[in-house]
């Protein structure tokens, strides 16, 4: 089970930051063991979230450079980069949020009705996200361009 969840994530992940916001993701193999704290740069992130509820239940977070998303921003509202402001790159990571959890449930299970909670997202440290994605969970690691980012799905028992 936890084997599809992560193989469809990918690939939806990949999908829609191609298709929407034109930005190419490489995903990242971690040997066991391997330390997150190897990302010592002094990044903000966003850290977006939404539950789920269907056949499984929990919930599906995203964890991104500020600038990153602020660019991603800009390419999926047409702006010139620097015009793209902090509540607007927030609104974005709510959107992907939305669209990756629909997308992937969908895909996942058709026959299944999911009911996808309201999006939240907040700034963050790089510290705290090296913290919080050292939960459990399905957890999947995209860079591109030398800027990380982090898909984490927890399914309650």
């Amino acid at each position: 089970m936890f084997e599809d969840i992560q193989n469809i994530a990918t690939s939806v992940t990949i999908h829609i930051f191609e298709t929407m916001f034109f930005t190419f993701l490489e995903p990242q193999r971690k040997e066991p063991g391997q330390d997150q704290s190897v990302l010592r740069n002094p990044l903000s992130f966003l850290k977006g979230g939404i539950s789920f509820e269907g056949k499984y239940s929990g919930r599906l977070k995203f964890y991104l450079p500020l600038k990153l998303a602020k660019t991603m921003t800009s390419n999926f509202m047409g702006l010139e980069e620097e015009d793209a402001s902090d509540s607007q790159a927030i609104d974005m990571v709510n959107e992907l949020c939305n669209m990756v959890c629909g997308n992937l449930f969908a895909q996942l299970d058709k026959k299944t009705v999911w009911n996808l909670g309201i999006p939240q997202t907040y700034l963050i440290s790089n510290e705290e996200m090296v913290k919080e994605t050292q939960a459990p969970g399905i957890k999947i690691d995209f860079d591109t361009e030398g800027c990380p980012i982090k898909l984490n799905i927890q399914i309650n028992s």
